[in-house]
């Protein structure tokens, strides 16, 4: 598995504690968001990182940050940029559905616990 595959990994993982956490203390939920929040940023400014330097390219200027603090702006603008329209699309289409999946992972919890 690839460095950029194993933080995309992670990320999956931070949205199954974030939602078994938030399910657990409901009190704290603004807390939790808040940490999720950060800690998602860190990894998706690694990501966009490894994962140019996986594919030998130089992500566009600005791309990192935009994929840490504006991920529906920044993932776009980093593939769109780097790879083209046709390749760029199908990652992006791929990357659509691994937030899908995320946000399932995410809510699952919630009914498992209630």
């Amino acid at each position: 598995m690839s460095s950029s595959k194993k933080y995309l990994a992670v990320f999956l993982l931070s949205f199954l504690g974030s939602g078994i956490l938030e399910a657990i203390y409901p009190s704290v939920q603004d807390a939790i968001s808040l940490a999720h929040a950060l800690i998602i940023a860190f990894l998706m400014f690694g990501w966009c990182v490894l994962h140019a330097s996986e594919h030998s390219i130089s992500p566009p200027s600005g791309a990192k940050i935009l994929c840490a603090f504006l991920p529906p702006i920044g993932v776009p603008y980093y593939l769109y940029k780097s790879f083209g329209f046709k390749n760029g699309s199908t990652k992006l289409a791929l990357g659509f559905l691994f937030l899908v999946c995320s946000f399932l992972v995410y809510m699952a919890p919630f009914y498992a616990i209630s």
